[in-house]
């Protein structure tokens, strides 16, 4: 829709990042490596250069469905097929990774107790073993579904303020910044 709809909403159809958090995270890093295998542009019945992301903000994402899995997202993703290996391996991104995956910023904080930061951590090493940008910041400190770490997304209940992660909205602007002009410059080591 983004790119079909360009002109009219002067969008760059070259700087479009996909973010996602948590298990949105997951499908925000699933069209990150999936987005050129042909099951997906057979299920959307599109050519696939229309959904590639140019980049992907991720926050405290669910990746792997291995030991440091959060156990829940798969079991809703999977169902029945739950207990099927093959399936859990295929969705455990990590494993996914290619040169065609786009560059990623990622933030997580350490005490996550929700989606555990190794989540993160598996997927930066796959994307820095391919030479694929990457950026990712830990913090020593807060929770998971932190959203901004601002009042602006705090839950009723008062949970989500984290003043020493909120600086992730200003790292992850110039992460875009940074890998955009760089691209503009020279021919980026991605393409």
């Amino acid at each position: 829709m983004l790119r079909e709809n360009a002109d009219k909403w002067n969008i760059d159809t070259e700087k479009i990042v996909v973010q996602g958090s948590s298990a949105g995270g997951h499908l925000a890093a699933s069209l990150g490596v999936f987005w050129n295998k042909p099951f997906v542009a057979e299920a959307l019945e599109m050519d696939a250069e229309k959904f590639c992301p140019n980049g992907l903000m991720l926050s405290y994402p669910v990746i792997t469905s291995g030991e440091k899995a959060h156990q829940g997202s798969f079991e809703c993703v999977l169902g029945e097929d739950y207990a099927d290996e093959e399936k859990l391996r295929f969705l455990s991104l990590e494993f996914n990774v290619t040169k065609d995956t786009p560059p990623t910023f990622m933030w997580h904080t350490a005490p996550d107790d929700t989606v555990p930061v190794e989540n993160s951590l598996l997927f930066f090493q796959a994307l820095h073993a391919l030479d694929i940008p990457a950026e990712l910041h830990i913090y020593p400190v807060g929770g998971h579904g932190l959203g901004l770490a601002t009042a602006e997304t705090v839950c009723p209940n008062g949970y989500g303020i984290q003043a020493e992660c909120e600086i992730w909205v200003q790292l992850a602007g110039d992460w875009m910044k940074h890998i955009f002009e760089a691209k503009e410059i020279m021919k980026a080591p991605w393409e």
